[in-house]
């Protein structure tokens, strides 16, 4: 049966917040539109008088997201055209209204971008930032009443068995971080779609187990889900993904043998990429740097990171594994490689000082 739950708004309006809309950009007018210089019940209050969709951007002034999409997707003539007809405000979320309206809609990832209609009740949102083309599609269909969570909910009704849509409501539940619901439209989709036609089963599998992993503590669950990924799906977008999240939830519950066994099982299979090398030697070192067996195996990957990417990560992770073996002459080689390539990132020189002080993990 499908599940249609959806979590609604107030359409009414909140007693009036202590304190007034913090833009995050200092200028009122940017990139071609006006942003009003309102709070959330002023903004709410116009709104409704004119009839009109409210915009409001949620960030903070020390968000890097935040000041991507206002300088890359905001400043776009495309965006702009849309944005002109909407009542745009901006939300600084570390103030008084900011947090209350984070809690009140459920924001959770900063930049988030939410539309409202007349009544106050949410059309969609845009979670995180995405590049201009997907950004100015999404903002024209919310607008438009389209792929919004209940247009989607409406078509489902009509075609319960599609496995794109079943996809698309678990994205949406998602981005409300309303997990449960989103399992089982996930789920759905996979269940629907056993050969793959649609191409989106691997891309839900990772989502449920990247998911039941970072959000859920539920490890034990995401590591056959994330193995299905890689064993059925190796050269598919979403399995480098999927092997580095398999090692990093093996290493969480302490099962050298299982990295060692997917190591061995499914990295030739995959793209060749040196992500999968990397994770490998993150995880052993870190779990069981002393252990022979995970040398060996360690070092092996983090040769192939090399051979692939010679880069100052490769050449890093290289030397952690010399570092935990004791070959402290070679250790010092790769990592003043790294530290040469990338003299920036304060871990080759951090490796470097210990190298140079004689610390080994013994």
């Amino acid at each position: 049966m499908i599940k249609t739950l959806v979590k609604r708004h107030p359409s009414t309006i909140r007693p009036a917040f202590t304190s007034a809309v913090l833009l995050f950009a200092s200028a009122a007018v940017v990139c071609g539109f006006e942003w009003e210089k309102l709070d959330f019940q002023n903004a709410v209050a116009k709104t409704q008088a004119e009839n009109r969709i409210l915009y409001v951007l949620f960030g903070e002034k020390d968000c890097g997201y935040c000041k991507r999409l206002e300088t890359e997707v905001l400043a776009e003539a495309t965006v702009v055209d849309e944005l002109r007809d909407l009542v745009a405000i901006k939300i600084h979320i570390n103030s008084d209204e900011g947090a209350s309206l984070s809690r009140e809609y459920g924001v959770w990832t900063y930049p988030t971008t939410i539309l409202l209609n007349s009544d106050i009740e949410e059309i969609d949102r845009i979670v995180g930032y995405v590049d201009v083309d997907k950004y100015v599609t999404r903002l024209r269909d919310y607008i438009a009443g389209r792929n919004t969570m209940s247009d989607c909910i409406s078509r489902l009704q009509k075609n319960p068995l599609d496995p794109l849509l079943n996809f698309q409501l678990a994205e949406k539940y998602i981005d409300r971080r309303l997990y449960a619901t989103a399992y089982i439209y996930l789920d759905q989709a996979i269940e629907f779609d056993p050969h793959n036609h649609s191409e989106i089963v691997d891309d839900a599998l990772f989502m449920k187990g990247l998911h039941l992993h970072t959000k859920n503590k539920r490890t034990d669950r995401a590591i056959p889900v994330l193995q299905r990924v890689v064993a059925d799906f190796p050269k598919s977008d979403k399995a480098v993904f999927a092997f580095v999240w398999l090692v990093r939830c093996n290493g969480a519950v302490n099962d050298r043998e299982a990295i060692i066994n997917a190591y061995e099982t499914y990295v030739r299979k995959l793209p060749v990429d040196p992500r999968p090398h990397r994770a490998i030697v993150d995880v052993l070192m870190s779990h069981w740097g002393a252990d022979g067996d995970a040398h060996k195996v360690a070092l092996a990957a983090a040769h192939k990171a090399v051979k692939l990417d010679p880069g100052d990560r490769s050449h890093y992770s290289l030397a952690v594994v010399l570092k935990n073996m004791g070959d402290t002459d070679n250790a010092r080689e790769a990592a003043d490689t790294a530290r040469r390539l990338n003299p920036k990132d304060p871990r080759y020189w951090q490796l470097r000082t210990e190298l140079e002080k004689g610390v080994t993990n013994e």
